[in-house]
């Protein structure tokens, strides 16, 4: 960005994530890559609360949920 927008260190990023919050879960720690929902529970805590515009959305299950929550957002 720096390289085609004077004064980039200014822009502000906007992130949502939208997730099935239980569904990730699961996965996740039937892979062995958390112990429990309470640790993706922090990170999206943490990770929402580091700057104003990031956003984790949790849809819970259902690929239409997605797609509705996504065309129909004002962000």
């Amino acid at each position: 960005m720096r390289d085609i927008i004077n004064d980039s260190d200014k822009l502000d990023i906007l992130i949502k994530i939208f997730i099935n919050l239980k569904g990730l879960a699961i996965a996740l720690i039937k892979n062995n890559k958390l112990k429990d929902i309470n640790q993706l529970r922090i990170f999206i805590t943490d990770f929402s609360s580091r700057l104003m515009f990031f956003d984790f959305i949790d849809i819970k299950a259902g690929k239409e949920r997605t797609d509705y929550k996504i065309r129909n957002r004002d962000i």
